[in-house]
């Protein structure tokens, strides 16, 4: 699942979270990402200013079965 956590000097979390929505829901990739949530945290910490939505939820992805790969 991925998820990034953004953290400050001060060992406080200004972000955590989905780094964007490119998945609708688990297995429903859209054509491309709306929103970037990690970027914009980023970009917010970087401005010194609130990060506007400190927390969002990441879609899970999916892990094939590694006895698929093997012979």
């Amino acid at each position: 699942m991925p998820e990034a956590v953004v953290v400050l000097a001060d060992g406080s979390i200004a972000y955590r979270g989905r780094i964007d929505n490119f998945y609708a829901d688990y297995g429903k990739p859209r054509r491309m990402a709306t929103e970037h949530n990690l970027r914009d945290a980023l970009d917010a910490v970087l401005a010194r200013k609130a990060v506007e939505r400190p927390s969002t939820t990441p879609v899970g992805c999916f892990i094939p079965d590694l006895k698929f790969y093997r012979n």
